[in-house]
C-alpha cells in the first residue's frame, strides 16, 4: 500500500509540473500574440491626409526639364551608423579624408525623426514626409499595397517622371518599395537564403549581403542604364544590435569592424563613380552605447549626411545667404527633395523638405529656379492641405 501510495504521489508531482510547464508556455504564447497586436497598432496609425487630398497635391506641380542633364544619383543608406563613427573609426576618416577626393566631397550633420527607429526613418529618407504625416510610427508594418496608396516615394515620383531606378537591398527594404522599383539581378533578398546557407552564422550572412548590394550597385552604374539606385546596408546596425556600439559594451570591436567593412564596399562605389553622378551616404539613426535605438537620446537622432561627385570641387563651393534653407539644421527629411531637384523631377506630394544649403551646387543652374517654384508651390498646398486635414480651415 505504501509503495502504490507513493507511486501516486510521484504521478501528481509529475502531473503538476507538466500543467505548470504548459501554464507556463500558453501565458508565453499569450504575451507574444499581444505584444505582436499591440506593436502593430502602436506602430502604425492611418495617414493625415485622405487619398483625395493627396491627390491634389499632385495637380499643382508644372516642373519641366528644360535640358537633360544626366545627372545620376546613387543613395545608400548605412543602417545604424553613429555620426560620430565616421570619425573615430579609422578607415571611414581616411576615405573622407583622402586628397583624391577630399575636395569633391560634402560632410554634413542631419537630425533623424523621432522615433528614431528604422522603418519611420527610412519613409522620411525616401519621401520628405515625417512620421506624424505618414503614420509610419514604428518597425511594425500595415501592407505595401495599403502605404504606397497614400504617400508618394523618390521611385514613383520617378516612375511617373520616367526615370529609370533600380535598388539592391535586404528584404525588409524591399517590402517598403517593391511597388515602384526594379529589383537588380541577383539582388540580395532574392538570394539570401542561399547566402545564409553557405555563410553559416548571421554576422557572415550580413556582411555577405552588403557585399552583394555593393557588386550589384557597382554593376549599376557601369552599365549606365539606371538615373537613380538606391542602397542598404545592414550589417553596421545588427552588430550596434548585437554587440554594442563602444569598448564598454563591445569588446571585440565588432560594430567598428562592421563599419571599416562597411568603408571597403563604398570606396568600391567611389571608384565606380563617374563625373555624371552624385552619391548620397546617410544613416537612418543612430545607436546608444549598448547598442540600441528609438528613443530622443542627441546620439540617436544626429546622423551623417556625405555627398560625393567626382570632380566637382563640391567641397569648395558656397551659396549666397539669402537663398539658404536650413538655418542651421539639417533634417533627414531635406535629402528627398534634393535629389528631386538634382534629378530635375517634381517633388513627392507629401514632402516637407527643403533643399539642403550646402548641397545646392548640384542642383543644375538651369532649372534651379524652377526648381525653387516648384518647392515653394509643393510646400504651400501640403500646408494647406493639412491645415483642411486638421479642422484649422474648410476645404
Amino acid at each position: 500500500l505504501k509503495v502504490v501510495r507513493k507511486k501516486q504521489r510521484q504521478q501528481i508531482k509529475k502531473g503538476r509540473v507538466v500543467t505548470f510547464l504548459f501554464s507556463i508556455f500558453c501565458l508565453f504564447l499569450f504575451l507574444f500574440c499581444l505584444q505582436y497586436d499591440l506593436t502593430e497598432h502602436v506602430s502604425w496609425q492611418a495617414p493625415l491626409l485622405s487619398k483625395s487630398q493627396i491627390d491634389k497635391l499632385g495637380s499643382f506641380s508644372n516642373f519641366q526639364t528644360s535640358e537633360s542633364n544626366n545627372l545620376n544619383v546613387v543613395y545608400l543608406i548605412v543602417d545604424g551608423l553613429r555620426a560620430d563613427a565616421i570619425e573615430i573609426n579609422k578607415d571611414f576618416n581616411q576615405l573622407l579624408n583622402d586628397p583624391i577626393r577630399k575636395n569633391d566631397l560634402k560632410i554634413l550633420n542631419g537630425v533623424a525623426q523621432i522615433p528614431t527607429m528604422s522603418r519611420p526613418n527610412w519613409i522620411s529618407l525616401l519621401t520628405g514626409t515625417p512620421p506624424e504625416i505618414s503614420g509610419i510610427l514604428g518597425n511594425g508594418f500595415t501592407s505595401v499595397t495599403e502605404y504606397e496608396s497614400n504617400i508618394e516615394t523618390l521611385f514613383s515620383v520617378a516612375e511617373k517622371s520616367n526615370i529609370s531606378r533600380a535598388t539592391s537591398a535586404g528584404i525588409e527594404f524591399i517590402d517598403v518599395l517593391k511597388l515602384n522599383i526594379a529589383p537588380l539581378d541577383g539582388d540580395a533578398f532574392v538570394i539570401r537564403g542561399k547566402i545564409d546557407k553557405q555563410e553559416g552564422t548571421y554576422k557572415k550572412f550580413m556582411y555577405a549581403s552588403d557585399n552583394v548590394i555593393t557588386t550589384n550597385i557597382c554593376n549599376a552604374i557601369q552599365s549606365k542604364k539606371y538615373r537613380l539606385i538606391f542602397g542598404h546596408f545592414d550589417n553596421v546596425d545588427e552588430q550596434a544590435h548585437l554587440h554594442g556600439t563602444t569598448e564598454k559594451y563591445d569588446s571585440k570591436n565588432m560594430y567598428d569592424k562592421a563599419i571599416s567593412n562597411a568603408t571597403k564596399f563604398i570606396e568600391k562605389i567611389f571608384n565606380t563613380l563617374d563625373e555624371n553622378t552624385v552619391i548620397f551616404i546617410v544613416a537612418d539613426h543612430g545607436h546608444v552605447d549598448p547598442g540600441s535605438h528609438g528613443g530622443v537620446e542627441k546620439i540617436l537622432k544626429k546622423i551623417p549626411i556625405i555627398a560625393y561627385q567626382k570632380n566637382s570641387n563640391l567641397a569648395l563651393k558656397t551659396i549666397p545667404d539669402e537663398i539658404k534653407f536650413n538655418m542651421g539644421q539639417i533634417k533627414n527629411l531635406d535629402i528627398p527633395a534634393t535629389i528631386s531637384a538634382i534629378l530635375q523631377m517634381r517633388l513627392p506630394k507629401q514632402n516637407l523638405g527643403v533643399f539642403i544649403d550646402e548641397l545646392i551646387p548640384l542642383i543644375p543652374e538651369s532649372t534651379l529656379t524652377q526648381s525653387y517654384i516648384d518647392l515653394e508651390k509643393q510646400l504651400e498646398n501640403l500646408v494647406s492641405a493639412l491645415k483642411i486635414s486638421l479642422g484649422i480651415e474648410k476645404e
